[in-house]
């Protein structure tokens, strides 16, 4: 007895779901009628189903409405039959669908008006379901109380009057019948006919069966040409019928999912009603690549629906904000086509100012699913400003009273704008001597460089560089101490010594630098009166030479007046004249490397002399395109280091600014081509 009341209770539940499907009949032949305006009837399967095709191409009355009946189609009806008498309905039995159509005629009372249109062609052709073989089976028909059965090949299936057959799910091989005139329940349910098997559902009884996938499956499958008739009290289905080759002879037909039949005939006070599933109602989700950037940043989004039909399509539009109800400044990301419920990501956009930015996807539903839009507040994109870096290079080593500057080195960021300011300290940075301005605003990443400083002490001086930042760009410092951020300034070389005349030479402090060395001319003091003069010590002062005794060699006599020099040895010459200066050397000057790159720094190394002496003291001159500039003085070794910036190709040139050369050196900058070097 419970086991009757389980199966009674099991059958109610879906004669329910049967009867609200039948309900969902009005809200569907809206939405089909709004579908069908839009172009002509077709027999292509739609999400939840809800069509009526009939394949016969040439047959009279190939859909037939007899006396008082009625067939109601969600959706579209299409008879493919070419015939003057494709589709007819007598004796008061009527025909309603979303759309009507075919290249035949139609007679009797069909709504709306049928359309001409060409033969539609099969919808599930080439579909196929995974069935065992076609032939034997067990044969099992319930006559009395409830029976379950089991997927698998059957040569006769169904139940008699009295009887009731629990089908399990899977898929049923009818080889030979599937017959019903007690009851027939299942879900999960194909029922496969395989080639002349037979279809006879009869008398009073129920028969309720759904497919494995709802509407969109297929819960009868048929590749047989013989009987398929629904006689029973009542048939209510959830699923596809596809019954491609068979004359389908109904009474009464509740259908949930499309319906394909080679002809289609409906006896007198039949009822045939082929409903759509209603269409489902996604909800769409998303996510951001990130949900922070940086200005120049790309970010992109991804939507997922939920709760969509397997087949869902329609498209899927991005779209990103400048408000939190997404009403403002509003730019595209792209529109995607949705293909079986799966929505492709969103273009990539790059961000080019600060802010907070809102996304948004809007699905555009289907036949068989509403619209979704996501929530405007669920994806913020906060855009940060860029960072640039900040590196200097300072100038030196130079003598008390050259000036020395720093040049600061902006890259990265997006176009950076604003100003660059510098600092001077002291050796311990605890003092600030000065602030300067750089000698252009900042327009892009580049080399800037401060406004001079011209320090009143040897020592050593270090830089710090400040960037002010702009709207896309942060503020930016270096630190005191940094790499290439000092300057060094040495003492003032000591005058040079000089012959003849003048106090004492070089005292106070040692110099760190030498002067350069010019070569004094001598010139011999002719005394005919008096024999040579013996040079002196020289630990002692110079003596005045006194006059000549009857010695073979006097003492020279030291002169009133100290010389900064030892006086040479004369010997006394009668008439002679004063000796001619010697040749003073031309200064030679060589600068390694010989070759710079367009747009870096280069360091070059300055080497100057005189024979094959060392020049100390002597600052250099670098000119060449956009370069015009001096270099420190040259140490006791006659060497310098020159740092240039070079902004194009060309020649850069060097020579001594103050003192004659023997040459002029040049360095080629390497650029879109290598400049050739000679001299």
């Amino acid at each position: 007895m419970g086991s009757r009341h389980t199966t009674l209770g099991f059958v109610k539940r879906l004669a329910a779901l049967a009867l609200a499907s039948i309900g969902a009949v009005a809200a569907a032949f809206a939405f089909a009628g709004v579908a069908s305006a839009a172009g002509s009837p077709s027999c292509a399967p739609s999400a939840g189903g809800g069509n009526l095709c009939v394949l016969d191409p040439t047959a009279s009355d190939a859909l037939l409405v007899q006396d008082g009946s009625s067939v109601s189609v969600a959706r579209n009806l299409v008879v493919d039959s070419s015939s003057a008498t494709a589709a007819a309905t007598s004796g008061g039995g009527s025909v309603v669908a979303g759309a009507i159509g075919g290249p035949g005629g139609f007679s009797g009372s069909f709504s709306p008006a049928p359309v001409a249109i060409a033969a539609q062609p099969d919808p599930f052709a080439g579909s196929s379901v995974a069935h065992a073989t076609c032939s034997g089976g067990s044969s099992l028909t319930v006559s009395s109380g409830t029976q379950a059965a089991t997927a698998g090949t059957y040569s006769t299936l169904g139940a008699s009057s009295g009887g009731t057959l629990d089908l399990g799910a899977g898929v049923y091989t009818i080889t030979g019948a599937f017959n019903n005139s007690g009851t027939v329940q299942g879900t999960g349910v194909t029922i496969y006919l395989c080639p002349g098997a037979t279809l006879n559902l009869s008398g009073s009884s129920s028969t309720t069966l759904s497919s494995p996938s709802g509407p969109t499956g297929f819960v009868i499958f048929s590749d047989s040409d013989a009987q398929f008739s629904t006689f029973g009290a009542t048939t209510n289905l959830v699923g596809a019928i596809y019954a491609r080759l068979a004359d389908m002879s109904l009474l009464n037909l509740n259908v949930q999912g499309d319906v394909v039949a080679k002809t289609f005939l409906v006896h007198s006070a039949g009822i045939v009603t082929i409903t759509a599933a209603p269409p489902q109602t996604p909800t769409i989700a998303t996510v951001l690549s990130a949900s922070t950037a940086t200005v120049g940043g790309t970010v992109n989004d991804t939507a997922t629906l939920t709760g969509a039909s397997a087949n869902a399509g329609g498209t899927v539009t991005y779209t990103v904000y400048t408000n939190d109800t997404c009403t403002a400044g509003a730019r595209d990301a792209g529109t995607k086509t949705v293909t079986n419920g799966v929505v492709p990501p969103s273009n990539g956009l790059a961000f080019g100012s600060v802010g907070t930015f809102y996304w948004q996807a809007v699905y555009s539903g289907d036949a068989g699913n509403n619209a979704a839009t996501s929530s405007c507040t669920s994806e913020k994109l906060v855009v940060a400003a860029a960072t640039p870096a900040l590196s200097t290079t300072a100038s030196g080593p130079v003598t008390v009273g050259s000036p020395i500057t720093d040049t600061a080195h902006l890259s990265g960021g997006v176009s950076p704008t604003g100003t660059i300011t510098f600092d001077v300290f002291d050796s311990s940075c605890t003092t600030k001597l000065a602030s300067l301005a750089a000698t252009a605003t900042v327009s892009g990443a580049g080399d800037y460089t401060s406004a001079s400083y011209t320090p009143a002490a040897a020592g050593t001086y270090k830089w710090v560089a400040h960037y002010s930042g702009d709207a896309n760009n942060t503020k930016v410092d270096t630190a005191c101490g940094d790499a290439n951020e000092t300057s060094t300034v040495n003492a003032a070389p000591p005058s040079g010594g000089g012959g003849g005349g003048g106090g004492g030479g070089g005292g106070g402090g040692t110099p760190t630098t030498t002067p350069t060395v010019t070569p004094q001319t001598t010139t011999p003091v002719t005394q005919p009166s008096t024999p040579a003069i013996v040079p002196a010590q020289a630990s002692s002062k110079p003596k005045a030479t006194p006059k000549p005794k009857a010695t073979p060699k006097p003492k020279a006599t030291p002169k009133p007046k100290k010389k900064p020099f030892k006086p040479p040895v004369v010997k006394p010459k009668p008439k002679q004249h004063a000796a001619k200066p010697a040749a003073v050397p031309c200064l030679q000057l060589t600068v390694t490397p010989n070759s710079l790159s367009a747009g870096g720094p280069g360091k070059l190394h300055l080497h100057l002399s005189a024979g094959s002496k060392p020049v100390a003291g002597v600052k250099i001159q670098a000119k060449g395109p956009g370069i015009l500039t001096l270099s420190g003085r040259t140490n006791n070794a006659g060497k310098v280091t020159l740092t240039l910036h070079p902004k194009k190709p060309g020649i850069v040139s060097f020579h001594t600014a103050s003192k004659k050369g023997c040459n002029t050196a040049r360095v080629g900058v390497v650029g879109a081509f290598t400049p050739p070097v000679t001299g």
